[in-house]
């Protein structure tokens, strides 16, 4: 400790900064100076082995240098010589950056908290860290940074602060994970399967983490309220452990030894102990650095959240039949309806008129109204008049008069050879207004109509499409020959690591109900741009690009790097690194964001489920069904959704609970110790029953034995099956690689049905598509084998390159995602 040279991290890096002198000769010098100078630093690096401080500063500097041979003139014709050399030094050279940094920068301020003792009175004690105990309550920032760097242990941290302007993004280990959670969504009646669906779909798939946590911590910005060592019932620290810990239909149970923990002080505390490891959320964008899709993607986001004022000169009419009816307040306890300042079209009512009038009011008597009802200001929302539509509107497809110049559409698309498969009808929804609320104005519920995009947003939005289309097109390989014939038969470039994405993407591309979906003339009757948990519509532009372009037929592999691009910035950073990355959860992230730009519910009405099943459980799930079309209802849904119901009795009382849950696909664990299984096992003890020895039963109201069972009650169009191979193992991710077998040609379900499910038919599926991956999960390699959609032939998907194949049961060894259609 006393032998390093710097201070602190921030001087290190200071000290790691290029001279003027060299940053100038390296600017004038060829891609090859360059890159010699690149090398010898990165080599002088990776050589100090004993001398961290030293090994970091070769390193940032090979980095440094790096850049600049990116941006050199010459650099593409280098890339054609040495780029793959180059690019491989250069990920090892990151990778040992990622690896040193947090190390380093716990010497330094271990170092600097080795000083504290001189400045402290002695009257006042140095507080030692103990090791967690089961009956603690909170966990220090030393305990958490040392279990997940000395101890190797899986921390999750639920990061629930109103400002999270700096957050804690220093610790780059794949055993430590940060979940961002909006502080407004943590209200009662919260559990776990709604907490996933309010959460951003960059973080909806980090969720599950928590089931293989060594530790659970909470984070606020300092220490919550506690009466005699325990949470205030209904503080938000209280609503999410139950969220987490209790109201969850899975089967794995947390251990009190995993938490959740407090972090002692809270963020705070944690940035005065550790401010190494805090950074800026709030990052500068140059306009100038910027494409030309960006800048388009820019353009329409400005546009769909720009406020529009209504014209209150104006006034409105409200006929009888549209004023909610007068209710009691409602008694139900399983339901809790969100109070949403934005909610459109609010309706404020004096009293209820006689039948055939109607009420009329301006501006001024909202106004007064507001003062009589003590409204807040923020609750009230004026919704703008629009004129009625004409019955005799142009299509959709025809430009209007005053629509912005775009740029030309896509090369006509040759779609004979597209599968036809049949629009999945949306299911009725139940479109009844909440019970009123005696502080709340009664207002007219359109929460599941479909909202209406403007004639200039839907340009832009089509604008991003073509942008895309255009670009990627430019920077793909265009087949010599005719592309009739050849619709479907395209590969996808490696842009670095990116293979786990391109699988993923051939198994999509290759769903005939997506590639019916997203094309440039049918995704935008989809969109809802309203809704604010998703890109509003922004991925759904530019993956229909991709589609198009992927059936096109005139190119042999596209390069799908402006796609990755958007991907990165609109929804998850991550998984565009450079780094390998798990072909799940890109699919998760990638799906999770499609059905948010399509889901046609704009306020969610959030519920809870006290359902006890038994001879009403079909009543029970109709009446979920129809609270759940109230909170979510997308073609993604639609298409890939299966629906589970768990059972849970008590076994002292008897007493039973039931919680239903739609999910996108079936995770199976892979036994341990043993060399082979098959996936009808792996089902059979997915869906078996298993004990609970410490649950919380309502009724007894203390802690008894119970037992669980979950089974199918409604089953999808499409079904995806993840062989879970992947787990965290001392701090790193470890593959299972046992051999999993399975018959592509049928796969019956009927045995996991619930004994009382309706969809007791249809319950066969025919293999269509898989995501292999042979190695290890950063050093590994993805590929797919894929059922063209229209012709069923198989192909293998390698990248860029595509070749027939077959699909029996001696290639499928390394089967990581399963992808099944429902047979006819």
């Amino acid at each position: 400790m006393a032998d390093m040279q710097f201070k602190s991290f921030e001087e290190l890096k200071k000290h790691s900064d290029l001279t003027k002198e060299l940053l100038i000769k390296l600017k004038n010098s060829p891609s090859e100076t360059v890159y010699n100078s690149f090398t010898s630093l990165a080599e002088k690096g990776l050589d100090q082995r004993n001398n961290l401080e030293k090994r970091l500063v070769f390193l940032f500097r090979a980095g440094a240098v790096a850049s600049i041979l990116c941006k050199k003139a010459d650099f593409e014709k280098f890339k054609d010589k040495k780029g793959q050399v180059f690019y491989l030094k250069y990920t090892d050279c990151v990778n040992e950056i990622d690896k040193l940094s947090p190390r380093v920068g716990l010497l330094y301020d271990d170092k600097a908290n080795k000083r504290e003792p001189q400045i402290i009175p002695k009257k006042e004690p140095i507080p030692k860290v103990v090791p967690v105990k089961k009956s603690s309550l909170f966990i220090g920032p030393k305990e958490v940074v040392g279990a997940v760097i000395n101890e190797k242990k899986c921390v999750v941290v639920f990061d629930y602060r109103l400002d999270k302007s700096r957050t804690i993004a220093g610790l780059n280990f794949p055993n430590f994970i940060v979940i961002s959670v909006d502080n407004g969504v943590i209200v009662k009646g919260l559990i776990f399967n709604k907490l996933s669906t309010q959460l951003p779909v960059g973080q909806r798939p980090l969720l599950p983490k928590v089931f293989e946590a060594d530790l659970i911590v909470f984070m606020e910005e300092r220490d919550p309220t506690i009466e005699n060592g325990n949470l205030v019932t209904g503080t938000k620290a209280d609503i999410l452990r139950r969220a987490v810990t209790q109201y969850h239909p899975h089967q794995k149970k947390l251990g009190e030894d995993k938490g959740p923990f407090i972090l002692k002080g809270g963020f705070d505390n944690f940035k005065l102990t550790y401010p190494t490891y805090i950074s800026s959320d709030q990052q500068s964008i140059n306009k100038a650095d910027l494409d030309e899709v960006q800048l388009c993607i820019n353009d329409y986001k400005n546009s769909v959240s720009h406020l529009v004022y209504p014209d209150v000169s104006l006034t409105r009419e409200i006929s009888h039949k549209d004023v909610p009816p007068k209710q009691e307040p409602s008694k139900r306890k399983e339901t809790t309806f969100d109070i949403n300042p934005n909610a459109p079209s609010s309706a404020f009512v004096v009293s209820h008129p006689k039948p055939g009038k109607c009420v009329r009011y301006s501006f001024v008597i909202t106004f007064v109204l507001l003062l009589f009802h003590h409204v807040r200001k923020q609750d009230l929302v004026i919704d703008e008049v629009k004129p009625p539509v004409p019955k005799h509107s142009p299509p959709p497809n025809e430009p209007p008069a005053n629509k912005p110049s775009v740029l030309p559409p896509g090369p006509s698309i040759d779609r004979s050879s597209k599968p036809n498969i049949p629009e999945p009808r949306p299911p009725k929804t139940d479109a009844r207004p909440p019970p009123r609320n005696n502080n709340v104005v009664a207002t007219i519920d359109r929460s599941t109509k479909p909202q209406k995009m403007s004639t200039e947003d839907e340009s832009r939005c089509l604008e991003i499409y073509d942008k895309m289309y255009k670009f990627t097109a430019e920077d793909s390989s265009r087949r010599s020959g005719p592309s009739r014939g050849n619709q479907g038969f395209t590969g996808l470039f490696n842009t670095g690591n990116t293979c786990f994405m391109n699988a993923s993407l051939q198994a999509l591309i290759h769903t005939p109900e997506l590639v019916r979906l997203f094309t440039r003339k049918n995704f935008m009757t989809e969109i809802n741009p309203k809704n604010q948990f998703g890109t509003r519509g922004i991925i759904s532009s530019v993956f229909s690009a991709l589609l198009d372009l992927m059936w096109s037929g005139e190119y042999s592999a596209i390069r799908p790097k402006k796609f990755l691009n958007t991907f990165a910035s609109e929804v998850n950073s991550t998984l565009a690194d450079g780094h390998q990355h798990d072909a799940s959860e890109f699919q998760i992230f990638l799906l999770d964001a499609l059905h948010e730009d399509t889901n046609s519910v704009y306020h969610r009405v959030s519920f809870e489920q006290n359902y006890k099943g038994g001879a009403r459980i079909a009543e029970e799930a109709d009446d979920y069904n129809k609270k759940s079309l109230r909170f979510s209802n997308s073609p993604i849904n639609r298409i890939f959704n299966l629906q589970t119901v768990s059972e849970l009795s008590c076994q002292k009382c008897h007493d039973r609970s039931v919680t239903f849950e739609d999910c996108s696909l079936i995770t199976v664990e892979l036994p341990q110790n043993s060399r082979h299984t098959s996936l009808e096992d792996c089902l059979s003890r997915h869906f078996s029953e298993s004990p609970l020895d410490d649950w919380n039963c309502p009724k007894c109201k203390s802690r008894q034995m119970a037992q669980r069972i979950t089974k199918l009650w409604k089953l999808p169009s499409v079904l995806v099956v993840h062989l879970k191979r992947f787990s965290i193992v001392n701090g790193d991710y470890e593959k299972n690689d046992m051999y999993v077998s399975f018959e592509p040609e049928k796969l019956d379900l009927q045995v996991f049905l619930h004994g009382k499910a309706s969809w007791s038919q249809g319950c066969q599926y025919r293999l269509y598509a898989i995501t292999n991956h042979r190695g290890r999960l950063s050093r590994g390699h993805y590929t797919a084998l894929v059922a063209h959609a229209t012709t069923g032939e198989w192909m293998r998907m390698d990248d860029d390159m595509v070749s027939p194949t077959t699909c029996t049961r001696s290639d499928l060894g390394d089967a990581y995602i399963l992808f099944y259609r429902k047979m006819s």
